[in-house]
């Protein structure tokens, strides 16, 4: 946080030296020094953002295809339009949120399919059972 603090009060200096009256006073060799430090932070930023999208992406591919698994198994009329509103929402989700619904829906998941987990069980299923709309 200090070197974005750092850097902001950097960029307010700049602005301010770019004034007609101040222009005398810049210190080009400073700035040049300071656009290839930016540069460098700008290119590892978009690294960054792009393995962000990357996990994103991969995060909401896997609980799409939970959900639509659960809807499938649990074939009630609404279930799948249910489940398709749900999967609408998850890209406008922040990572925290994302990261939440990913628990939530892998815990049902499981408890859906157990055998697929090695927990398999005779008979009926006892195990809780959770409705789409629990989701949110």
């Amino acid at each position: 946080m200090k070197k974005e603090n750092d850097n902001q009060r950097y960029i307010a200096d700049l602005i301010d030296q770019l004034t007609a009256e101040k222009l005398s006073i810049i210190d080009f060799d400073r700035h040049r020094q300071w656009l290839s430090e930016m540069a460098a932070m700008l290119k590892a930023h978009e690294q960054e953002v792009d393995e962000l999208q990357l996990l994103r992406d991969d995060y909401i591919d896997r609980i799409s295809g939970m959900v639509k698994a659960i809807a499938a198994a649990r074939s009630k009329e609404g279930r799948m339009e249910q489940a398709m509103e749900f999967l609408d929402e998850l890209p406008t989700l922040s990572a925290l949120e994302l990261t939440k619904q990913y628990r939530r829906v892998s815990a049902i998941f499981r408890d859906s399919f157990p055998t697929s987990y090695g927990r398999f069980r005779t008979g009926r299923m006892t195990g809780p059972q959770y409705k789409l709309s629990e989701l949110k």
